[in-house]
């Protein structure tokens, strides 16, 4: 973890409808990111399904709690984000190369 440069700001757990939460690191799979809120959480919320609405809805971020999920960051320490905040959807919404989700997201390979 040594490696991972400003580990205080890089997510390492969240609340979640299944053990993983699929973040597809390919730009051409950004819209079809777990994390999407838009595409999964505002859509069927807390379910874990692959959608009665044609959705894939497993391995999705859960914002459970007012709209925030429980994270934990490289560094050991604990913190609560609004689905805003975890992810964005502005800008070019096929790629995720932003300020924020480089920030949040990105980390070294």
């Amino acid at each position: 973890m040594s490696n991972i440069g400003r580990a205080s700001e890089k997510v390492m757990f969240l609340d979640s409808s299944d053990a993983v939460v699929n973040t597809h690191d390919a730009e051409s799979a950004y819209l079809k990111s777990g994390l999407n809120y838009a595409r999964h959480w505002d859509v069927v919320g807390d379910i874990f399904s692959t959608g009665n609405d044609g959705g894939y809805h497993i391995g999705v971020g859960a914002y459970r709690h007012g709209e925030r999920a429980n994270i934990g960051f490289f560094d050991g320490h604990a913190g609560r984000m609004h689905k805003t905040e975890m992810w964005v959807l502005t800008g070019n919404p096929e790629t995720s190369d932003n300020a924020i989700m480089r920030r949040l997201w990105k980390l070294p390979r």
